[in-house]
């Protein structure tokens, strides 16, 4: 409830306090989208990848054995090793670590 308070009052009596030259509502906004999401999304494909079983996977893939899961493999692969450097690269070149890796 504070953090609305704050970014709801960046817009008006708050306008000129500035963190990091910027309003708290841009500072919430670009913590959310620059760190929290990209962060949150490698957590979920590890955590799915390395420590749900493969049982619950399938069951989830195949809708309960509704559907077949040709690409059930095709799907571990990704989730565990492809999903998680693609997102840890999403996640440095938001922390303006990607231009000294050549990112950007």
């Amino acid at each position: 409830m504070i953090l609305g308070i704050l970014a709801s009052l960046s817009f008006g009596v708050w306008k000129e306090v500035k963190i990091f030259n910027m309003g708290f509502f841009d500072l919430f906004d670009n913590i959310t989208s620059k760190i929290f999401m990209p962060l949150g999304g490698l957590l979920i494909s590890i955590f799915t990848g390395w420590i749900l079983s493969k049982k619950k996977i399938r069951e989830e893939l195949s809708t309960h054995g509704k559907f077949p899961t040709r690409y059930y493999y095709a799907f571990i692969f990704l989730i565990r090793y492809v999903t998680p450097i693609c997102i840890s690269l999403v996640l440095l070149n938001q922390l303006g670590l990607g231009k000294w890796l050549g990112l950007s």
